[in-house]
């Protein structure tokens, strides 16, 4: 059970981890313009989407993280990796009709698309 608890803590901080670098890529690197769809569409995916699964993966593991049982809610956390990995799918797409953001390809974390694999998982387990 204790392994359980600290393999949720560690997921949660991995994806609140993985927000804060990407939000931070966002700010200081790539172009923040509301008027270009196309930027608004990578502005609100850098700052939304990641931080919505790791909200989704701390309402998902937050009883077996207090030990309060040790069954999770496996759709949720298959949506929680679900958002994590859409946050990737948006940035190529944004990417390929952005230069700027192209050019910031290298310090994305494209294997995290591979979160897909897992959202699958949790989200078609009965």
């Amino acid at each position: 059970m204790e392994f359980l608890k600290w393999g949720a803590i560690a997921v949660v901080g991995f994806t609140f981890a993985l927000w804060i670098k990407h939000f931070m890529l966002m700010l200081y690197a790539l172009p923040i313009n509301f008027d270009n769809a196309i930027l608004a569409l990578g502005s609100i995916n850098s700052s939304i989407t990641i931080l919505a699964g790791g909200i989704v993966l701390i309402v998902a593991l937050l009883p077996l993280i207090r030990k309060q049982q040790s069954q999770i809610n496996p759709r949720l956390v298959g949506v929680g990796f679900l958002l994590i990995a859409l946050h990737f799918a948006i940035y190529i797409g944004v990417s390929l009709a952005i230069q700027r953001y192209w050019d910031f390809m290298m310090l994305t974390d494209i294997w995290a698309l591979g979160f897909l694999i897992l959202a699958v998982g949790y989200i078609s387990k009965k």
